[in-house]
């Protein structure tokens, strides 16, 4: 979800980026994908 920005683009990606690989590591991407799909 969107937090909104900071003064620093490159802490706003890397905050962006750890947050994505939490969701790839924990299954969080992947059951949200599976949401999707059985929705569509």
């Amino acid at each position: 979800a969107f937090t909104g920005f900071s003064a620093s683009l490159e802490d706003d990606l890397r905050a962006g980026l750890a947050r994505a690989a939490e969701a790839i590591d924990s299954g969080a991407a992947a059951a949200m994908l599976d949401r999707w799909i059985a929705f569509s």
